[in-house]
């Protein structure tokens, strides 16, 4: 095709663009094989014509004439003109007023009809991302999926077509509610969290007015960068006063959109009463913030499931505290399991005595299950990995090396109450045994727990280094928050352990019993 561009170039046949004293000649634009030729006659248009139809003649390339269209303009009116013939078998159809083409994707007639392309472009785009959420996608991938599937629809448009603050806010709009409608993101939660990038504690779906604001920058740069390079550009950018969407004629131009940072975003999540807690408590020195957003990095969880979290953090849960104080509900507060003290989200997911024995303990057994059995892989006790939830440790694992104790009493030559740990490892060999107790508190008893735990196990440390004459005997605690919040102890100890990588798998065993802990007290009745 670049040879046929430089024959239409070489013409005199196109289109004087005029702006104050400078002016260029247009015949034609091209991309790949859409062709669209500009003349100021019809005559000149005749002439363009026949030269490409030499040179298609001249390569056998043949054009769709069905789809060629022809739109006579003057002075910004389209005019009725007859069909344009080409030979005796083959014209062109003329255009009229209120017709439309699509060039590009666009259409557009004597300019973009950008009422109507906003609006197939915004249902175009729900459509996919509905579809999207509608799938057996996991949270993680599906956010994935409308970032790079549905999000480009619009991304084309930014910079061709006239998008207002009002119309990307509806967009955004319109996608919570998606969000919300398939289960995907909480009514009450954060909506600053929905473009937050994971690692940050959002879900990650892209800034839709953002990207719009850097489409336009970076388009006006490219423009307004390239007028040394051809008169075409510098004709341009001199003629739009507001043609286009770039508004290349203004030396500062930006859309109006209220752009926030992330730091900004993450600013205004903290400052909101209720929903602030969550990011307040992983800005604490003592937590590992990048470690207590790895569940959503992964994105491995139902979004059902992540969206339910994501509500418990932000402390929107329709518990009774929260439908009587927040929701002004003319109900009883007390909690309608142990009926003891108000119904908070605290209480429900590690506070609540009715709760202990059954749930929480669940919960708990669950990461020491994980931790137990890696245990037992490492120093090859067992022979293969199984999932947690069918995984039954055995009391005593034991070969020439290392034996392994789960939740067994040890007794002692003195009287010791807290002589039940959940996990013993006697390293043999070493002369060394490791005291791992496993808790699962509230975000604010992270660190109370975890010197609670090293205090409450002290002297049974003593006591087995005496009794088993030990070289060493060291007590780790594996305290991580009820709602995934890793803090700096947990991560020590399980370098201690070796068990790094086993993260993640703990964190979310914990994040599953929450939800499942939290679903059922909410559909207990009283």
């Amino acid at each position: 095709m670049n040879p046929l561009s430089r024959a239409l170039n070489r013409c005199s046949y196109g289109y004087q663009l005029k702006s104050g004293t400078t002016s260029t000649t247009v015949a034609h634009t091209f991309y790949m094989d859409d062709l669209k030729l500009f003349a100021e006659t019809k005559e000149k248009l005749q002439l363009l014509l026949q030269l490409v139809s030499t040179f298609s003649n001249d390569i056998y390339m043949e054009f769709g004439i069905d789809k060629c269209r022809l739109v006579n303009l003057h002075r910004g009116k389209v005019l009725d003109a007859d069909s344009f013939r080409i030979n005796e078998r083959e014209e062109i159809r003329c255009m009229v007023e209120g017709e439309s083409y699509k060039y590009l994707g666009f259409l557009q007639l004597k300019g973009i009809h950008h009422t109507v392309i906003k609006k197939e472009l915004q249902g175009r785009f729900l459509h996919r991302v509905n579809s999207i959420l509608n799938s057996l996608l996991s949270a993680g991938n599906k956010i994935k999926a409308i970032n790079t599937f549905a999000v480009p629809l619009l991304t084309y448009s930014f910079g061709v077509v006239k998008w207002t603050k009002t119309d990307l806010e509806a967009i955004e709009r319109a996608l919570r509610v998606s969000l919300t409608k398939y289960r995907s993101h909480h009514p009450k939660s954060a909506t600053e969290r929905v473009t937050l990038p994971r690692i940050e504690g959002g879900i990650g779906v892209t800034d839709i007015q953002a990207l719009c604001v850097s489409q336009i920058q970076q388009l006006r740069q490219y423009f307004r960068e390239s007028q040394n390079r051809h008169d075409i550009y510098r004709t341009v950018c001199r003629a739009d006063h507001g043609s286009s969407a770039l508004h290349l004629a203004q030396e500062e131009y930006q859309l109006n959109c209220d752009l926030k940072t992330v730091e900004e975003k993450v600013a205004s999540w903290k400052q909101k009463e209720l929903h602030g807690t969550h990011p307040h408590q992983l800005e604490q020195a003592q937590i590992d913030k990048v470690a207590s957003n790895t569940w959503l990095v992964r994105g491995e969880l139902f979004s059902e499931t992540e969206s339910f979290m994501v509500a418990i953090q932000d402390r929107v849960v329709a518990t009774k505290n929260y439908r009587r104080y927040i929701l002004h509900e003319n109900i009883e507060d007390r909690c309608r399991k142990c009926n003891l003290v108000g119904e908070s989200i605290e209480h429900v997911v590690a506070g609540c005595q009715a709760l202990a024995e059954i749930a929480y303990l669940g919960r708990h057994n669950a990461v020491a299950k994980i931790v137990h059995q890696q245990l037992a892989l490492k120093h090859d006790l067992v022979n293969q990995y199984v999932p947690c939830y069918k995984y039954l440790p055995d009391p005593v694992l034991e070969n020439s090396c290392i034996k392994l104790y789960w939740d067994r009493e040890i007794i002692t030559d003195v009287l010791i109450r807290a002589n039940r740990p959940d996990i013993v490892v006697y390293d043999k060999r070493m002369k060394r045994a490791t005291i791992i107790d496993i808790a699962v508190p509230l975000d604010r008893n992270l660190q109370s727990t975890f010197s609670t735990k090293i205090t409450k196990y002290h002297d049974l440390a003593e006591e087995l280094k005496q009794m088993w004459q030990l070289e060493e005997v060291r007590i780790v605690p594996v305290i991580i928050s009820a709602t995934g919040i890793v803090p700096c102890t947990l991560l020590r100890s399980l370098d201690e352990l070796e068990l790094r990588r086993e993260l993640p798998n703990i964190q979310k065993a914990v994040i599953l019993g929450t939800c499942n802990t939290v679903r059922r007290f909410l559909n207990h009745h009283n």
